[in-house]
């Protein structure tokens, strides 16, 4: 049986796929796919949203973002890495 790919978001790193998964769903206002986005099975697609949240909270650390949306990102970053 081959393994389900998903198709990530080449922007915010979320999940385009139709699959229910452990993975965060895309939030762009398009959330359509154009064909040049990465598809990947569970594991990698997991590791890539790991590293997106982690980009994404470096930049909000940039920012001065408050600490309740630090945390949430962290969460995020909890959650995934609990679902590998």
């Amino acid at each position: 049986m081959e393994t389900p790919k998903y198709t990530m978001c080449h922007k915010c790193g979320g999940n385009l796929s139709a699959r229910q998964s452990p993975l965060y769903c895309c939030g762009c206002m398009s959330s359509w796919i154009r064909g040049f986005e990465d598809v990947l099975p569970m594991p990698e697609a997991i590791d890539h949203q790991i590293e997106a949240c982690e980009s994404r909270l470096r930049l909000f650390i940039r920012q001065g973002r408050e600490e309740s949306r630090l945390s949430e990102v962290r969460k995020e970053i909890t959650r995934l890495t609990e679902a590998k």
